[in-house]
């Protein structure tokens, strides 16, 4: 369990890091005793269909849309960090570079 917890600790620390650095218009909120990481994508400017567009058609991955958890979650994802560290990368890096080129259009 403690590998574990260490494990997904470094997700943690990752995705801040990459989101801060390659996309610093979101904010993230530092998940709290959980694996759930809340993305505030309010910075980019798109609205609930948008944010789908540019998470499901552009950059092919699936983190989960906020507006499904009530009006509080509009314009945020939370993203899965319980998985491998490989997966997470290509996330974050697809969804970075997908976000780039659809608000700069």
């Amino acid at each position: 369990m403690d590998e574990l917890l260490e494990y997904v600790s470094g997700n943690v620390d990752y995705a801040i890091s990459y989101l801060s650095k390659h996309l610093p218009q979101v904010q993230v909120m530092h998940p709290q005793g959980t694996y759930l990481l809340w993305v505030d994508c309010r910075g980019l400017n798109l609205d609930i269909d948008g944010l789908k567009q540019l998470m499901y058609k552009e950059a092919k991955v699936a983190f989960n849309e906020g507006s499904v958890f009530g009006t509080e979650g509009q314009g945020h994802l939370r993203i899965n960090l319980a998985c491998p560290s490989s997966i997470l990368v290509e996330a974050l890096e697809r969804f970075c570079r997908a976000a780039a080129a659809y608000t700069a259009k």
